[in-house]
C-alpha cells in the first residue's frame, strides 16, 4: 500500500506543522493576558500528546523536539492524580526555556500547584513565559519558599503575569523583597497584579506592554518619569478602578513622549485620568479606552470641563486622523455614559451621583462628523435623560445596522423627528433587537417595533433584516 501524502513530507516541514499546532494561544498579550479557551479549544499540550501517539515516526520527531514541549506547559492539562504525565512533560522539555500558563481550578488543582512549585523552585531561570491565575486558592497560606523565586534574577523571563486572587503572598510584601532582584533583561510583557515593584529597575525600560494596578502610594510624577524611559512601550494599561485610589496628581508634572505607544487603557479617578492624558504624547493613531469615575467629593468646575474637552479632543484627533470608525456604541443613564468607536476609542464615565449635563456634552462633542461618517453599526443602550444632540447621530450617514433595546428605540424615533427625512439614515437596512439589555421594561415592545418598521417603509427606506435573536 502506498504511503499517504503526509508521510512523504520532509521532517522539517512536518515539524513546522507540529510546532504551529503547539503554539501557546494568548489573546491580547500585554493587554489582558487572557488565555483563550472555548468549548472547542484543545490545549496545545493535549494536541502535542495526541500527535506523538499517531505513529512511531511522528512520535520520534515529537520526542526529539524539546523546544516544542517547553512552550506548552499548560497547568490545566496537568491536573492528574499521578505524577507520571507531569514528569514526562518536564522530561520532554529538556533544557529549553519554559512557557507556563493556565488557571488552577477544579479538583486536580492541588496536583498542578505542586508541579508549579517544582517549576518555580528548580527551573526558575529557564522560565520564559509565566501566565497563571489562581481560582479558589488562598495563596497567603502557602510557605514563603513557594514564591521565593520571584525575588531571584529572571534571566530568561519575557512575559510575567501571576494573578494571586484576593491577596499577594506575605513574602512579596516584605521590605526585603525585590521583584526579580531587579534583573530581568529580556522581560517584554509585565502585569503587576498588585506585586510591589521598583519602577526604576532597569528591566522596566525595555517593556513592550505594561499593566499597573497598584500605585496609590505613588505620585503621578514618578509614573510619568518611568514612562519617559519606556521607548519601546506599545501597550499601557493603568487599572486603578472604581472605588480605588489612583496615584496622586500632586506636584510638578512633566510631559512625556512615548513614541511607540499604540494602545492606552486607563481606569482611574476622573482627575487622575485627565492629568495622565494631558501629559502623555503617544504614537500616531494610538487607541484609547478611558474608564473614569467620579465620586461625590469631585465637583466638576467650568475650568475642569474646558480642560477635559481639550485633553480628550487631543487624543481623539490623534486617533481619528489615522483610523476610521465603522462600529459605534452609545450607552448612558444619569450616572453612566459609554461612548465611542468600538474598534479602539471608548470613553466611559461612572459616577455615584448624577453626571453633570455639560460633561455629557463634552464627551459627545469629542466626535466630529468626519470621525463618524463611516460608521456602519450603531449600538444604543439608553435611558431617556439627558439626550445627546441630534447632530451627533445625523453625521452617521453610512449607517447600515442599528442594535437597540426598547427604551433606546423610543429615544431613536424621537431623534429622527428632528432630522431631515432625506438624511434619516438612508442606508439603514438591519435592526438588531436586544430586549434583555433594556434598562426600563417597556410594556408594548411589539407596537413600538411595528410602528418603526412601518414608518421606515413609508419614507422609502425600509428595514430589510430584523434580527431578534439577541
Amino acid at each position: 500500500m502506498e504511503d499517504p501524502p503526509i508521510a512523504k513530507l520532509h521532517h522539517d516541514l512536518l515539524w513546522q506543522i507540529f510546532a504551529t499546532n503547539a503554539v501557546l494561544d494568548l489573546r491580547k498579550i500585554g493587554q489582558e493576558f487572557r488565555t483563550y479557551r472555548s468549548e472547542s479549544w484543545f490545549s496545545p499540550l493535549t494536541t502535542a500528546r495526541h500527535t506523538s501517539q499517531v505513529c512511531a515516526s511522528w512520535r520520534q520527531l515529537m520526542i526529539d523536539s524539546p523546544s516544542l514541549w517547553s512552550n506548552i506547559v499548560d497547568l490545566e492539562s496537568l491536573q492528574q492524580k499521578s505524577d507520571a504525565w507531569r514528569d514526562e512533560v518536564l522530561l520532554r522539555t529538556g533544557n529549553s526555556d519554559l512557557s507556563i500558563f493556565g488557571r488552577l481550578v477544579g479538583g486536580g488543582r492541588r496536583h498542578a500547584k505542586k508541579f508549579l512549585e517544582i517549576l518555580l523552585k528548580h527551573h526558575w531561570t529557564r522560565i520564559k513565559w509565566v501566565h497563571v491565575k489562581f481560582n479558589g486558592f488562598n495563596t497567603t497560606d502557602w510557605p514563603d519558599s513557594f514564591w521565593s523565586a520571584l525575588g531571584r534574577p529572571a534571566p530568561s523571563l519575557r512575559l510575567f503575569s501571576i494573578d494571586f486572587g484576593r491577596d499577594i503572598p506575605p513574602i512579596c510584601s516584605s521590605p526585603r523583597f525585590i521583584l526579580f532582584a531587579n534583573h530581568a533583561p529580556l522581560l517584554a510583557h509585565f502585569q503587576q497584579n498588585h506585586l510591589p515593584m521598583n519602577l526604576e529597575a532597569s528591566w522596566t525600560s525595555d517593556l513592550i506592554s505594561l499593566t499597573l494596578d497598584s500605585a496609590s502610594n505613588l505620585k503621578l510624577s514618578i509614573l510619568l518619569e518611568t514612562f519617559s524611559r519606556m521607548r519601546s512601550l506599545q501597550t499601557l494599561r493603568l487599572i486603578f478602578g472604581f472605588g480605588r485610589e489612583g496615584p496622586s496628581p500632586e506636584g510638578s508634572l512633566h510631559y512625556v513622549n512615548i513614541p511607540s505607544l499604540s494602545t492606552l487603557v486607563i481606569e482611574c479617578p476622573f482627575d487622575v485620568s485627565l492629568a495622565l492624558l494631558d501629559h502623555i504624547k503617544p504614537a500616531p493613531g494610538c487607541s484609547l479606552r478611558l474608564s473614569a469615575n467620579l465620586t461625590s467629593i469631585h465637583s466638576i468646575t467650568p475650568t475642569d470641563l474646558v480642560a477635559a474637552q481639550r485633553i480628550i479632543a487631543k487624543f481623539a484627533n490623534n486617533y481619528f486622523c489615522h483610523r476610521s470608525a465603522t462600529s459605534f456604541r452609545l450607552s448612558f443613564n444619569p450616572k453612566f455614559i459609554n461612548v465611542g468607536d468600538m474598534g479602539g476609542f471608548m470613553l466611559s464615565i461612572q459616577s455615584v451621583t448624577t453626571i453633570p449635563t455639560p460633561l455629557f456634552q463634552v464627551l459627545l462633542g469629542t466626535f466630529k462628523p468626519a470621525d463618524i461618517s463611516g460608521v456602519k453599526i450603531l449600538r444604543i443602550i439608553a435611558y431617556p435623560s439627558p439626550p445627546p444632540s441630534t447632530d451627533f447621530l445625523a453625521a452617521m450617514t453610512a449607517l447600515e445596522e442599528l442594535e437597540i433595546n426598547p427604551i433606546s428605540l423610543i429615544y431613536f424615533i424621537n431623534l429622527l423627528d428632528g432630522i431631515d427625512q432625506q438624511c434619516s439614515f438612508p442606508h439603514l437596512k438591519k435592526l438588531k433587537w436586544e430586549p434583555d439589555s433594556a434598562i426600563v421594561v417597556y410594556p408594548d415592545s411589539t407596537s413600538l417595533i411595528v410602528n418603526f418598521l412601518v414608518t421606515r417603509r413609508k419614507i422609502g427606506m425600509p428595514i430589510e433584516i430584523f434580527d431578534f435573536t439577541g
